[in-house]
């Protein structure tokens, strides 16, 4: 299932701006390539470490010995699966950029980084356009394939790295789940470059007991295109699978919360709704 990327920089320029000040969709290079009524595309910019309460839902997932396809976004999603003894993961993004964070997490955590040097190593990316003369830039370079470092540095003066807008709640492991982490983690996660509606041609004929797309269905507006990508994730997922439909931040809608209340009902055939207060979030448990 590994794929061929190809890398085009001067498209993955043309969204770029000197005067952009951390528009999370200034990576917008075609509207074609954006997910459908969203903001992301093919080299949008990765978030240095995810805003949602990831440890929570991973540990109300129990995701032990299971297979695991999962959103990369800022890779902190598949770092706490393998924290908390996930099997086999793999994961998939629209934007290429998430591959670049995630391959950097999983080196710093296999090349035996402690704690305070993975944070601050982190935290020298935000938003960040000078990122080859900054603490991250060794790491960057011995995290990337060739190919990923041209990429890396050709798209210098771009900022493709940011914080979240809810800084205050960003994800960082606790030094429990770091130690996890260091045993855990593969040299490499397999990636998918691909967005959400071309997913489920890209994993025919996988199997999973746990699909995480949390942060990734509510920028889809049309409840019928969010209805047909859960259809396609069904036919792989195991009996008894979970999909983690969303987190519930503090910004979440009632407009919302009520979309994933009209999907639920045209899936209740085969799913049911779950709502998990101690983990904040919306999962689909199938029958």
């Amino acid at each position: 299932m590994q794929q061929q990327y190809h890398l085009d920089i001067n498209q993955a320029r043309k969204g770029y701006m000197p005067q952009y000040q951390g528009c999370f969709n200034a990576g917008l290079v075609k509207p074609q390539d954006s997910i459908q009524g969203g903001h992301f595309a093919a080299y949008s910019p990765a978030y240095i470490s995810s805003n949602e309460q990831v440890s929570q839902i991973v540990h109300w997932l129990k995701p032990k010995n299971k297979t695991v396809l999962a959103v990369a976004g800022s890779g902190d999603i598949p770092l706490f699966l393998s924290a908390y003894g996930a099997g086999r993961i793999d994961t998939f993004d629209i934007s290429y950029n998430a591959r670049v964070i995630m391959n950097m997490k999983t080196y710093m955590l296999t090349h035996k980084y402690n704690l305070f040097d993975y944070t601050t190593t982190l935290r020298s990316l935000k938003c960040s356009s000078d990122f080859l003369h900054c603490r991250a830039t060794e790491t960057l370079r011995n995290s990337a394939s060739s190919k990923t470092w041209d990429y890396i540095q050709g798209m210098h003066g771009c900022k493709i790295f940011l914080h979240s807008e809810n800084g205050d709640i960003e994800t960082m492991p606790t030094q429990f789940e770091f130690e996890n982490m260091q045993q855990k983690t593969p040299e490499r996660y397999n990636f998918i470059w691909s967005d959400l509606f071309s997913l489920g041609g890209q994993i025919s004929g996988q199997k999973y007991d746990i699909i995480y797309l949390s942060n990734v269905l509510q920028y889809v507006d049309d409840t019928q295109h969010i209805v047909n990508v859960l259809q396609d994730m069904r036919s792989c997922l195991n009996p008894n699978g979970v999909i983690v439909l969303d987190s519930l931040l503090l910004n979440t809608t009632i407009s919302r919360m009520n979309k994933y209340d009209q999907v639920a009902k045209q899936i209740k055939d085969w799913a049911y709704k779950i709502y998990v207060n101690s983990a904040k979030a919306i999962f689909l448990q199938t029958k």
